[in-house]
């Protein structure tokens, strides 16, 4: 899962979790994984032998430029 320490990755995982083994990551430092989902090659990495991907890492702000939503909400969606 991306995005698991932003506000839907943090409401969400806990259910999953009791569910399947989930591999958690963010941008960010703490109790998950860190992932630049920009990084094809991190990600392809990070993922490896995984059945599905829940993408949640985004940029949220209504007020976001596109420089500051394309890299996590397109090239992290690619």
């Amino acid at each position: 899962m991306t995005g698991a320490a932003g506000l839907i990755g943090r409401a969400v995982s806990p259910t999953p979790t009791k569910l399947w083994d989930l591999q958690l990551s963010d941008r960010v430092c703490g109790v998950v994984a860190v992932l630049d989902v920009t990084s094809g090659e991190a990600c392809r990495e990070a993922f490896a032998g995984a059945d599905a991907v829940i993408h949640l890492a985004a940029v949220a702000q209504p007020w976001a430029s596109w420089a500051q939503l394309h890299p996590a909400n397109v090239v992290g969606a690619y």
